[in-house]
């Protein structure tokens, strides 16, 4: 269900030449979703449903769509930090989905003012990073303590952007690559190193990132590399061509979530299967939704 989810309201399927061949019913009501007009949107599947009950993509984001602006109403009366937190999560992942990172930016505010932890931080500072809010994204940073290998290679990037490269070489020395069990640490280095116009690290950096990503998700991260502002100053370089024909060492997931060695308990899904459809969402954003979103 989460995947025809995506496909329908991510922002790489709510593209502007699609408006000019459907003008009414699913169409319009993508448009709605894509100009952040949430209400409206719902009330255009209701009826694109109501119109054609066969259509299961009305019906089927018509219900995604009203619990989750059934989160957002909860969300802003929530005054329980744990729970806001969850519904943070779920309004974050649908806002990124959909290409609104302002929005995500909101959510993201609200849930840090309520839990001002380093992982809430990270996603703040993430966020206000992708809108270029560098300044905004320094000051929140600067609360982490003690700092992490996230806050020190975000603080990076923002010292690159800010043209102060002893800093970038200060905070990424303190770091190892080999070090980073996390991907998302991992594409972090590459970025902090790439902003900074370190060609041969940041060469380095993605091939170690593509022999351990699986290969069906190599394009997506290629789109993002190829988008993402970090990336500019080693754009073209033979160093970054070479990067990107790395191959993984990796096999794809089957795909059988149930008989995944991974699986949740909660609802049959393993943790690979779900950072996926996260991930997917949110290279869709960058693939799609403008410049706002490539940074």
């Amino acid at each position: 269900m989460k995947k025809l989810l995506f496909y329908l309201l991510s922002s790489s399927f709510l593209c502007i030449g699609t408006y000019a061949a459907e003008a009414t019913g699913v169409a319009a009501a993508k448009s709605e979703v894509s100009n952040g007009n949430y209400e409206k949107a719902l009330e255009l599947f209701a009826e694109a449903a109501r119109q054609n009950p066969a259509d299961a993509n009305a019906k089927t984001a018509y219900t995604y769509l009203k619990n989750i602006l059934s989160k957002q109403e909860s969300f802003s009366h929530e005054e329980n930090a744990e729970r806001k937190q969850a519904l943070g999560a779920a309004l974050r992942n649908f806002y990124y989905a959909v290409g609104n990172v302002k929005k995500a930016q909101e959510i993201d505010q609200a849930v840090y003012a309520a839990a001002p932890t380093a992982d809430n931080a990270i996603k703040l500072s993430s966020t206000l990073l992708v809108l270029q809010q560098n300044q905004e994204a320094e000051a929140v940073l600067a609360k982490v303590s003690p700092a992490t290998a996230s806050s020190d290679l975000l603080s990076a990037i923002v010292a690159a952007r800010k043209g102060d490269l002893a800093k970038n070489r200060e905070l990424v020395g303190k770091i190892a690559l080999k070090d980073l069990t996390n991907p998302a640490d991992q594409l972090l280095y590459a970025r902090a190193v790439a902003a900074a116009g370190d060609k041969v690290a940041a060469g380095d950096a993605i091939k170690h990132i593509f022999t351990n990503t699986e290969p069906k998700k190599l394009a997506g991260l290629k789109a993002f590399i190829a988008q993402n502002i970090d990336f500019q100053k080693i754009a073209g370089s033979d160093e970054l061509k070479l990067a990107l024909e790395t191959k993984s060492v990796l096999k794809d997931c089957a795909g059988d979530c149930a008989k995944c060695p991974k699986r949740k308990k909660n609802n049959g899904e393993c943790d690979d299967c779900e950072k996926e459809k996260e991930s997917k969402a949110a290279s869709d954003v960058k693939a799609g939704a403008g410049t706002t979103a490539k940074s």
